[in-house]
């Protein structure tokens, strides 16, 4: 890890933005995919009142949400590998 970080510190400042630009984009997109994840929980809570049933059903609904999130993520994995490669094979 050490030689990797010694290894961005001598690139181009241009190299580093690019660098820089992919991991934010990553970071970034990770976010929103977790926050699409709960938004059936946040409308569901909307619509329906609070009782100890549903409670209970909110909180199968938001594993259910993270599952199909993690489904996705997974399916789309390859697409995120190839243009993060892409991206790194641009600024060697």
């Amino acid at each position: 890890m050490f030689d990797y970080i010694e290894k961005l510190r001598a690139k181009k400042p241009h190299e580093k933005q690019a660098i820089a630009l992919t991991a934010t984009f990553v970071l970034t997109g990770i976010i929103v995919l977790c926050w699409i994840a709960t938004l059936p929980y946040q409308f569901s809570s909307f619509q329906a009142e609070n009782t100890a049933g549903s409670s209970t059903s909110q909180s199968q609904d938001i594993v259910g949400s993270f599952g199909q999130m993690w489904a996705k993520a997974a399916g789309s994995y390859q697409d995120i590998k190839t243009g993060v490669q892409a991206s790194w094979n641009q600024v060697k």
